[in-house]
């Protein structure tokens, strides 16, 4: 089963998010330790946003990085998250309408074939007041 995560994005503002994985403990002050992380040697990811279920992608990352868009970067114990300020300012509908709730989900693709859906959630939008005016 995916692990839940909400993904808050503000239009026009770069998203960074980075998610510690693997086996681990909680220690007494309530910090989590890593003790095994997950190891994404030769594995690839993908993620898309979508306003819902068979909609278009509005936004579509992968492990290869897209400088107008972002990436996700996989290394043992960590999966990072980048969406470009330029990709959050294009969460609009064809009529120009901010969407401010959106789906997503993750994917990792491993070497022996399989494919886990790695992460999934809700993703917000809240709208951008300050815009280049022409």
């Amino acid at each position: 089963m995916a692990d839940q995560f909400e993904i808050k994005l503000r239009q026009g503002e770069t998203y960074r998010k980075s998610f510690q994985t693997g086996q681990g403990h909680q220690e007494s002050d309530g910090t989590w330790v890593i003790d095994e992380p997950d190891i994404f040697t030769d594995c690839h990811a993908r993620m898309q946003i979508r306003a819902a279920y068979g909609t278009p992608v509005i936004i579509e990352l992968t492990d290869v990085e897209d400088p107008d868009v972002g990436s996700i970067t996989l290394s043992d114990g960590l999966v990072e998250l980048w969406i470009t300020d330029e990709a959050t300012d294009g969460m609009v509908t064809s009529a120009g309408k901010v969407i401010t709730s959106a789906k997503y989900d993750i994917e990792i693709y491993y070497p022996s074939g399989d494919t886990v859906r790695w992460m999934q959630g809700p993703v917000s939008c809240e709208e951008n007041i300050t815009r280049d005016t022409p």
